[in-house]
């Protein structure tokens, strides 16, 4: 709940804030959750994102390159690096790497759903299925930000092919398969 107040509010101080810690989820909950299998997009920029303002609410659009206006819980709204969601308020530093004329490459990661089955879930517009492990499709994914997403900024878009997606997939244990 803490993180969720953070981004809304834009103020990063809300993350360390003891009376908020009251009222996080029940942990007992936790074992009854739905568990979900999720692939790992890294990508590297030449942008240190972590320098983003906080209330700036850094976020990621991730579709179905060839439909990208299906209604799907493919995304979840994160990006990540070492171990932190960036910019996470906290001053966390992102991995640095160097290209190959030596200048500084920055490495951030993102989720994505791997299925989602929404038979006899009711939402408006409903939301449609999918499973990469038995239908591999074309991931596209851009980072967007700005206190205003219409007046905001978005990256270059950036596929992940179907053919890395299916070899991601190929050597899962079959209880996860099904």
């Amino acid at each position: 709940m803490r993180t969720i107040l953070a981004r809304m509010t834009g103020d990063p101080t809300l993350l360390k804030d003891q009376g908020l810690a009251k009222i996080e989820p029940p942990t007992e909950k936790a074992a009854e959750r739905h568990h979900e299998l999720f692939l790992e997009a890294k990508f590297t920029s030449h942008i240190d994102l972590t320098k983003i303002n906080y209330g700036d609410n850094l976020g990621n659009e991730i579709f179905f390159c060839h439909r990208p206006d299906a209604n799907t819980l493919l995304p979840t709204p994160y990006v990540y690096s070492n171990g932190h969601e960036v910019p996470s308020g906290d001053n966390a530093e992102p991995t640095r790497l160097s290209d190959d004329k030596g200048r500084p490459l920055f490495s951030y990661y993102i989720f994505f759903r791997v299925s989602r089955d929404e038979n006899g879930r009711l939402s408006k517009p409903p939301f449609a299925s999918f499973d990469l492990r038995k239908n591999p499709e074309d991931v596209c994914f851009r980072l967007v930000g700005g206190a205003y997403r219409a007046f905001g900024y978005r990256s270059n878009t950036v596929v992940v092919p179907r053919e890395m997606i299916a070899a991601a997939l190929s050597n899962l244990p079959p209880e996860i398969v099904r």
